[in-house]
């Protein structure tokens, strides 16, 4: 990576950041996962097809970086699952000069808030943007700017590539031997605060892959931003 000055950061940069990344990465990918597995779950016909790519693609192997690496559905869902649940969905910078934005002027000193949740849920970037649809992913590549899950421009996230592997290393896993299940009835919450978390437990019941993809109705506010399956 590179530092504030776009040089290559030093053994001591890289060392400064460890603590930070390994922190961060914890509940951020912890949080990643579990809104992955609720979204599939949530979704018969994706969660059907990932697992036949899962279990073509890795057979009896183990879901390990390289052969993730060559999943284009898992890929797909991941990003539609960061994209619409993003694990941090507010950041904040400060300006280090005036500058401006759409014409506006930003004064040095000046805080801005950025917020990839609502940028992830724009429809002129995402039609039906409430819509779980990993299919989208094969038609588009937005830049950093218009997905700032991690950020964009020389704060991009440290740990960016990291935490994406460790998320479809661990869905992987989980998705090729067993079905997630989560009962008819019921109800799941997030909250919104620096981080993006359900607000409790997630009931959730693994069970053998048996080719029944049925999901019974849920409730709860994760309806206000997911548009889920009649």
């Amino acid at each position: 990576g590179e530092d504030e000055t776009g040089k290559p950061a030093g053994d001591a940069g890289v060392v400064g950041h460890l603590p930070s990344l390994f922190a961060a990465a914890y509940e951020t990918c912890q949080n990643v996962l579990i809104w992955t597995l609720v979204l599939v779950s949530l979704h018969p016909e994706v969660a059907r097809d990932l697992h036949a790519e899962l279990e073509g693609a890795l057979g009896d192997g183990p879901a390990s970086f390289e052969a993730i690496a060559a999943l284009p559905l898992l890929d797909a869902v991941v990003k539609e699952s960061l994209r619409m649940m993003p694990p941090v969905p507010v950041q904040q910078r400060v300006a280090l000069a005036d500058t401006s934005l759409l014409g506006h002027p930003v004064r040095r000193g000046t805080r801005v808030v950025l917020s990839s949740f609502l940028t992830g849920r724009d429809p002129a970037l995402y039609p039906d943007p409430d819509c779980f649809r990993p299919a989208r992913w094969a038609g588009i590549d937005p830049s950093a700017y218009e997905n700032p899950v991690f950020s964009a421009g020389p704060r991009t996230c440290p740990g960016a590539t990291f935490g994406n592997s460790v998320v479809k290393v661990g869905a992987a896993t989980l998705l090729r031997r067993w079905r997630v299940a989560i009962p008819a009835g019921s109800r799941i919450d997030f909250k919104l605060r620096l981080t993006l978390n359900p607000r409790d437990k997630v009931p959730a019941v693994l069970r053998p892959v048996d080719g029944d993809w049925r999901s019974g109705p849920v409730t709860g506010s994760l309806h206000e931003v997911v548009t889920l399956p009649a």
